[in-house]
């Protein structure tokens, strides 16, 4: 499911791409308006798929995580933070399962 949150004050949006469980898997930047939005969930959907989109990195302390990018190497969203390379994997995994969901929360 995404979840599209509105940050408060201001009309700044994001969105949440979450696990089965509730648990964020990717989030978004902030964009103007839920439309636009919206038109960057239809763009996960998309690169979801698509192994070569994923950028894996490593902090300088060790922990890991990953970007899901486009075809123009902007990124959709970022995970959040893992402390093993197999979690990392796994979170792209269930951004893969999950990515292709049509329910999306809006934030009111």
């Amino acid at each position: 499911m995404y979840k599209i949150e509105r940050s408060n004050p201001g009309n700044v949006f994001n969105f949440l791409l979450l696990a089965e469980h509730g648990h964020t898997i990717l989030k978004s930047n902030a964009f103007d308006s839920i439309e636009a939005v919206e038109k960057e969930i239809e763009s996960v959907q998309v690169n979801a798929l698509n192994m070569s989109r994923y950028e894996r990195k490593t902090t300088p302390d060790g922990k890991f995580y990953f970007n899901l990018k486009n075809a123009n190497g902007s990124i959709l969203g970022k995970s959040q933070m893992y402390s093993s390379e197999a979690g990392m994997e796994n979170g792209i995994l269930a951004v893969k399962t999950n990515s292709n969901s049509k329910q999306i929360k809006l934030p009111f």
